[in-house]
């Protein structure tokens, strides 16, 4: 049996000292969000910066064996139109889920594993008004944190931030499935 929880805190909130945000940032509750409310946030990056440095993150200690978790994020395009979920370890970068999500089209763009990382899969379906529910699924190594992390991206790639936006809801889960 599988047991599902958000495991990350102030899920709703990004300007909240749990997250960080490198290099950018954030506007709490300036449009109305999937669910009718006024609570979508606005992601900037910052003027000058390059939108690969820059991201909202935070860490999470967990169990030194693989386990299955599930990132998801509510997001819609403004400025940039890739989102990227990019869950690591914080003491090795090269273990790693990486995907990646157009907004504009609706698909998933990639998804792959590095390091210890395994079995990665995502997901992507609209739910209305230009809002998309985003998720990646993979399983990490023995390492005993996590960081789940989200990136905005031009069509091409990385872009460098002019102050412009990219609205994201931001309503992050970070699941774990227990047997």
């Amino acid at each position: 049996m599988y047991k599902r929880q958000n495991l990350l805190l102030h899920s709703e909130n990004y300007n909240d000292a749990y997250w960080v945000k490198s290099s950018s940032t954030i506007f709490n509750n300036i449009i109305v969000a999937p669910d009718g409310s006024l609570t979508g946030d606005k992601f900037v990056i910052n003027n000058g910066v390059s939108s690969s440095s820059s991201a909202i993150r935070t860490d999470l200690t967990k169990s030194a064996s693989p386990v299955e978790y599930t990132l998801t994020v509510y997001a819609k395009t403004s400025e940039y139109p890739i989102l990227r979920l990019l869950p690591r370890d914080p003491a090795l970068a090269t273990n790693t889920a990486d995907a990646r999500f157009d907004l504009v089209a609706g698909t998933v763009v990639s998804t792959t594993v590095s390091g210890t990382y395994t079995n990665a899969s995502a997901r992507i379906r609209h739910v209305g008004n230009g809002w998309y529910r985003c998720s990646v699924t993979f399983t990490t190594g023995s390492e005993t944190s996590l960081r789940p992390q989200f990136l905005m991206l031009g069509s091409g790639g990385a872009v460098t931030g002019n102050g412009s936006v990219s609205y994201t809801h931001l309503r992050a889960h970070e699941t774990k499935a227990n047997l």
